[in-house]
């Protein structure tokens, strides 16, 4: 039924005005009560500012504490505390065997008078004379450096593949070719010493082996090498 169909009713009835009306602001609509809206309730607008202007503060603070302590490790955040710097350790470099010329005062020498050569070595490393091709092979050896010398060749192994450098030098007085292959090893070379002025007693196909594995022992074989002269 419609509200303005009961309204009549009840006024047919006998109802004053006023009393249909307030009956009618009572009357459930589908099923709930009718209510009066609640007032909103305003911030002032002056609280309202002060609320932005803190909010906006206390954001920029945090937000330029937080880049700055990232950048320059200022100490302004509140939440990190500043990381301690942590100590590096620098390793000493491990010393080289030969920083210039070795002390040979206590190295031991080999003669040989057949050949007619001499050559220093240290204690450290081992002599020994030794045969290839049945041809004298006198090697000073450490591990797998060594200084062979051979006045008739043998100890053929094969060169490495890559192409040699090959120059001419002075050996023990005399004029050589050097035949020099780099990087063997751990900075380590291969070089072939071959007399221009082939010596007394040696042959025509002879030279003188110098293999390190390592940068330490090609400086010792280096000065091993400068010791090597020979005798009339």
């Amino acid at each position: 039924m419609a509200d303005e169909q009961i309204r009549q009713g009840l006024l047919q009835a006998g109802w004053q005005a006023n009393d249909v009306n307030e009956a009618m602001m009572s009357v459930p609509v589908f099923g709930y009560p009718q209510t009066q809206p609640k007032p909103k309730v305003m911030m002032p607008k002056s609280l309202a500012i002060i609320f932005i202007t803190i909010s906006v503060a206390v954001a920029g603070y945090f937000a330029g504490a937080y880049y700055a302590s990232k950048l320059q490790n200022f100490p302004l955040w509140p939440f990190e505390a500043p990381a301690e710097p942590v100590p590096s350790f620098t390793p000493r470099p491990r010393p080289l065997i030969n920083s210039g010329q070795l002390d040979i005062s206590s190295w031991q020498t080999y003669h040989n008078e057949e050949y007619g050569f001499e050559v220093k070595y240290p204690s450290d490393w081992g002599f020994s004379k030794q045969e290839s091709f049945n041809e004298p092979a006198f090697v000073i050896s450490r591990d797998e450096s060594r200084l062979a010398i051979l006045p008739k060749a043998g100890m053929d192994y094969g060169p490495p593949f890559e192409d040699p450098v090959v120059s001419e030098i002075t050996v023990a007085g005399r004029k050589a070719e050097l035949t020099r292959w780099i990087n063997i090893g751990e900075n380590g070379e291969l070089k072939l010493y071959h007399f221009i002025e082939i010596p007394k007693a040696w042959g025509n196909i002879h030279r003188l082996d110098l293999l390190a594995v390592n940068e330490n022992d090609l400086k010792i074989l280096d000065q091993i090498l400068s010791t090597f002269k020979f005798i009339e």
